[in-house]
């Protein structure tokens, strides 16, 4: 069963790096090592709503991503937010997972 923070472009670029030699992470290593996730809501005076997610690893490092935001309030749709924070989470761990496997 495919992961929940696995996405489907996680998993095309999965099948278009599948033969490819050296070692990486994949999106599998990259979800196995999170052992939650949670969204924060800010929303500021002017009423602009920004959305991070949290990924907690399982060595409890705590990670986030750039926060999603619409551009103007009326526009904001939590699960679309939630979509992008998450996946700028995700990005920002990619790098650190990245960096510790080539320096094991």
């Amino acid at each position: 069963m495919t992961h929940p923070i696995i996405t489907q472009q996680d998993l095309q670029l999965e099948h278009e790096l599948k033969d490819k030699p050296a070692p990486r992470v994949t999106a599998q290593d990259l979800a196995d090592n999170i052992l939650c996730f949670e969204f924060v809501k800010h929303v500021t005076p002017a009423g602009k709503v920004l959305r991070w997610a949290v990924l907690t690893t399982k060595s409890g490092f705590a990670v986030t991503g750039e926060p999603s935001a619409a551009m103007s309030p009326e526009n904001d749709d939590p699960v679309i937010g939630e979509r992008l924070a998450l996946e700028n989470a995700k990005s920002k761990l990619w790098a650190f997972m990245a960096y510790h496997r080539a320096n094991i």
